[in-house]
């Protein structure tokens, strides 16, 4: 016999010699109709959601607000630069098209279906390097087809640049005119018609192409992408 088997025999007649309150029968915990008898229960700590769930793909996708975030941009002018020789960046002798070197930031509000409201603002260098900058706000008519979608708006802007005066070729234009303050020129103009394109990348960003249609003086490219901002009503 091996060493270790009356061991084994001797641990099992103690078994057997321990005192039993009841007899032991195993059930399945998976047929309920066995009953509670040794069955058993599991237990986890409940945990509360905070009932804003904004960052959540449902508040994503109900959110009515969107934020474009553009580089401005290119400068078309239909008749040539009115004075060429002062703006560095320009593709041409006479400055049809000339690079710019700013941002745009813009705020949309859903209204409905084919409708949203924008606010606008813009810092730049314009053609000739000095600052400049913008405002606008107003509504827009949108339409969507699959992954595309075009939209056009109009209203109020304030425009206003570094004085260019301060340059002896320089004659007044007839967008700014006299409008003089303190070394900027200014105008706010009534009626700014913008055109847009986007193309949807996934369900929070948009490629956007923007044109603002200044003719016969200027016409504005912009490129940027258009993303949605979580946010969940009530």
């Amino acid at each position: 016999m091996k060493p270790w088997k009356p061991a084994l025999i001797i641990v099992a007649l103690i078994a057997s010699a321990l005192p039993v309150q009841s007899q032991w029968a195993a059930n399945r915990i998976w047929q309920s109709a066995d009953g509670p008898q040794n069955t058993w229960r599991c237990f986890r700590k409940t945990m509360t959601l905070a009932s804003d769930q904004s960052a959540s793909p449902e508040g994503l996708a109900n959110s009515p607000w969107k934020l474009s975030v553009q580089y401005l941009g290119l400068t078309y002018h239909p008749d040539g630069g009115a004075t060429p020789e002062l703006y560095p960046l320009k593709f041409d002798r006479h400055a049809y098209l000339v690079l710019d070197i700013g941002a745009v930031g813009k705020l949309d509000y859903r209204l409905g279906k084919y409708f949203f409201a924008r606010f606008t603002s813009g810092l730049y260098l314009d053609c000739a390097l000095l600052m400049a900058g913008c405002v606008h706000v107003g509504p827009r008519m949108q339409y969507s087809l699959g992954k595309n979608s075009i939209n056009i708006g109009i209203g109020p802007i304030f425009s206003f640049r570094q004085d260019w005066h301060r340059f002896e070729q320089f004659e007044d234009d007839d967008f700014y005119g006299k409008r003089v303050y303190k070394g900027w020129q200014y105008r706010l103009y009534g009626t700014a018609l913008e055109l847009e394109y986007l193309r949807k990348i996934n369900e929070s960003m948009e490629l956007e192409w923007s044109l603002i249609p200044g003719a016969p003086l200027v016409i504005t490219f912009m490129f940027g992408v258009r993303f949605k901002i979580p946010f969940q009503q009530g």
